[in-house]
């Protein structure tokens, strides 16, 4: 009987190209191919007819080449994604379990990132950041973002066991409805925050943040700072000049110099510690203004245990905290 014909279909220009012979056999065959870069961007699928015949016998789903938006990687540990202006950083929401480094300075204080709304952050509820993101210490700067009936309000939005590290971010002027700081609004599940920084304001509701609105779940902050003033209007809660809340999480290293102003649980650091967290080696100097359950260094404390921090009380205006 005939051989096989493997065929690459290039879909947008309807020409093929012979790819492989297969000689009739019962079974399975199992064949390798490796897209080239020099492979023209558009779509594809893989097409199988018997030798001498344009008769498809069977067909893949189409699928796409397209062009590296990054300066260069695969997204791989090895060799991660490059990002270099806006436009790449933008695209990071597009590969959300991939590796970046940051490789330049990122300015956001341009259109279209200050049109409207402003900047949208990276990872949503249903769909969280899971890669690994080194800002290699280039800052982020001018972040503008109006979305205040959002949660999850940052730089990124929201993440789960992510790794982001080395990332200045500078003068920025966010306001959300929940969950919101600089860097990111609400990381989960043994993410790992390090060597991050920010300035300028936030403002929203509950747990408004100068850096971390939530941290959740085993995850960790260290060797970090905020010098954001913070501000809650309203009746709202568990404001921090760091994080807002943590829940079994871990902060260790970090300051916060900003001014936080909170109905209830306001700190200077941590807005409510709770459920088996640690705060370790860590201090705020920022003025504290709160009506129930506020501190210079943490505005609420469960279960948590704080080792080797403090607070200035003369520039926090508060002579106690709950840490």
């Amino acid at each position: 009987s005939n051989n096989f014909i493997l065929h690459l279909l290039f879909v947008d220009q309807a020409s093929t190209s012979q790819v492989a012979v297969f000689p009739s056999a019962n079974g399975i065959v199992t064949y390798s191919y490796n897209l080239t870069v020099s492979q023209q961007i558009g779509s594809y699928r893989f097409v199988i007819t018997e030798e001498n015949s344009a008769v498809e016998l069977a067909y893949s789903d189409i699928f796409m080449v397209r062009a590296n938006p990054f300066a260069g990687g695969i997204g791989t540990p090895i060799d991660p994604f490059q990002v270099s202006n806006a436009e790449q950083l933008s695209a990071v929401r597009d590969y959300m379990s991939s590796h970046f480094i940051q490789i330049a300075d990122i300015d956001l204080g341009v259109s279209p990132w200050t049109d409207g709304e402003g900047w949208t952050p990276i990872g949503t509820n249903t769909y969280k950041f899971t890669g690994k993101y080194d800002g290699k210490g280039f800052t982020i700067s001018n972040i503008k973002i109006n979305r205040p009936t959002l949660a999850g309000v940052g730089l990124f939005g929201w993440a789960s066991g992510a790794t982001i590290s080395n990332v200045k971010i500078e003068n920025v002027d966010i306001v959300g409805q929940q969950r919101i700081g600089a860097l990111i609004g609400s990381m989960h599940n043994n993410g790992i925050i390090s060597k991050c920084s920010s300035s300028g304001v936030t403002q929203g509701g509950n747990f408004t943040s100068g850096l971390v609105g939530n941290l959740y779940y085993g995850s960790s902050l260290s060797e970090s700072f905020s010098s954001c003033t913070v501000i809650v209007n309203g009746v709202f809660q568990q404001a921090g000049g760091l994080v807002g809340r943590i829940l079994t999480s871990h902060v260790q290293n970090c300051y916060a110099t900003g001014s936080v102003t909170c109905s209830y649980w306001a700190g200077g650091l941590i807005g409510n510690a709770t459920d088996n967290s640690t705060i370790a080696n860590c201090y705020s100097t920022g003025k504290v203004e709160g009506q129930v359950s506020f501190g210079g260094l943490v505005g609420g404390l469960t279960a948590t245990t704080v080792t080797n921090s403090y607070w200035n009380t003369e520039t926090s205006s508060q002579s106690v905290s709950a840490g």
